[in-house]
């Protein structure tokens, strides 16, 4: 019966977590650290922005949630019909677009299937199927955000969200 050669080789150690950091700090010290400094148009930090005036401006429009009707301002989020990962309707914070205020709770249970049958339901009931389509016709196209146009938003944001605290303040004076 001939006997089978083993091979034996000399396999290297895996580098520690300490080493490995230490020739990432060699090679450029800010992104080992992580603390490697965004550019000014960086576009995500810009979406960031967006985010949070479309948000603002959402809840302002509606300042409460459009399923159970909670009005603690708090409680509010901006839910989307289409998840935030679909760039093309994303920041859509209109009436009928794809951002509606939704409270913590139901903005949590959007996720799960049921209940997110019941949001597609109201956004019908309220703004007709013809809407719905359109809108889902707008998901399904490929969009990425230029940081010029992520700044025009911002901006056309803050205008909106400053009118909607002004008629909520000439509303409540009167």
């Amino acid at each position: 019966m001939p006997s089978t050669l083993v091979r034996k080789t000399r396999m290297k150690p895996r580098r520690s977590y300490m080493e490995r950091a230490a020739r990432r700090m060699r090679r450029d010290p800010r992104k080992a650290l992580g603390t490697a400094k965004q550019r000014p148009d960086d576009t995500r930090a810009l979406g960031k922005e967006c985010d949070k005036w479309t948000s603002r401006a959402v809840r302002l429009q509606t300042p409460h949630c459009v399923l159970c009707k909670e009005g603690r301002w708090r409680q509010l989020t901006c839910g989307h019909m289409f998840k935030r990962g679909v760039q093309s309707v994303r920041y859509d914070y209109l009436p009928g677009g794809n951002c509606s205020t939704l409270c913590r709770e139901c903005n949590r249970k959007d996720n799960e299937k049921h209940h997110h049958n019941r949001y597609v339901f109201w956004f019908v009931q309220t703004y007709g199927s013809e809407a719905f389509a359109a809108l889902r016709d707008r998901a399904c196209r490929e969009r990425k955000w230029e940081p010029d146009e992520l700044r025009q938003m911002i901006a056309e944001r803050k205008t909106r969200v400053e009118e909607l605290r002004s008629r909520d303040a000439n509303a409540g004076a009167a």
